[in-house]
């Protein structure tokens, strides 16, 4: 019931807020890029810059929905389980306490450390495959014609493999990160099982279950952790573009125009002082 509470909540006021900020922080970025445009970006090539941006708005708004969410999710409902199971059988409370520093520890430290170097590799791989798609739809017959279309489409498919290693390599960490979690459920389950023996018998079921009760949420950190790499690197990429200085500078108009003035001509022919045209005859 709570947890079908808190996605309606989740659904009612998170969604609208971020899709806010996403409109704000788009049409800011479109306006640095336009202030930026004289000197270019160093590190963006033509068909790149636009599409890129967008990407990172987007992605940048998962550090609220798919970041931080889950994250508030997971430890409310870990505080709220635990102290539950403390009033039922403290041992078994200790138990899941124990289990569930883990599996957030090992999200935090272990799985975003493991994918943060491949989710820039495959950042970078993606933004190399949209430059040079851009190019070979462009340019192709000219590549065609001079014969290098071989070694251009060789570079192409060099990038594509390197993001599909870097995204292999993410989600192998991330599965990793969930089968800990797995595993440590089990084993925090029959450990409960053996030591809650005190526990009334009308909790029993209540202190058996409390693991299952926090493995979506802990599931949920992994998948926040495996996406916080990608997010911090939007973000800087952002930032980076708010912080670009201005390459055309506005001259500062010191004087109030006069609002009124007077014009005198000397010397001043209006029309012309001879025929343009000959007779005909």
């Amino acid at each position: 019931i709570i947890e079908n509470g808190v996605v309606c909540l989740e659904l009612l006021l998170t969604h609208h807020v971020a899709l806010d900020r996403m409109i704000d922080d788009r049409v800011r970025a479109y306006r640095n890029l336009e202030r930026a445009a004289p000197v270019g970006l160093p590190r963006q090539r033509r068909g790149d810059i636009i599409s890129r941006i967008v990407s990172d708005v987007t992605t940048s708004q998962d550090g609220l929905l798919r970041v931080r969410l889950p994250w508030v999710y997971a430890l409310t409902s870990s505080v709220v389980v635990i102290a539950v199971l403390a009033w039922a059988s403290p041992v078994a409370a200790l138990v899941l306490g124990a289990h569930t520093l883990a599996c957030l520890a090992f999200a935090r430290l272990g799985v975003s450390v493991a994918v943060r170097d491949h989710s820039i590799k495959s950042s970078e791989a993606r933004s190399t495959m949209s430059s040079e798609s851009n190019v070979l739809a462009s340019t192709s017959r000219d590549l065609v014609a001079y014969g290098a279309a071989t070694s251009f489409t060789r570079h192409l498919n060099d990038a594509i493999d390197a993001q599909t290693h870097a995204q292999l390599r993410t989600g192998w960490f991330a599965g990793l990160g969930s089968a800990l979690v797995l595993v440590s459920t089990g084993v925090a389950t029959a450990a409960i099982a053996m030591t809650a023996g005190g526990a009334a018998p009308v909790m029993a079921g209540v202190v058996l279950l409390a693991p299952v009760a926090l493995l979506e949420p802990l599931l949920g950190a992994v998948e926040a952790e495996r996406l916080r790499p990608a997010v911090e690197t939007a973000r800087a990429r952002l930032a980076e573009l708010d912080d670009l200085r201005a390459p055309v500078v506005e001259a500062e108009v010191t004087t109030t125009p006069p609002s009124a003035s007077d014009l005198e001509l000397h010397g001043v022919v209006a029309g012309w002082d001879s025929s343009l045209t000959r007779p005909v005859s």
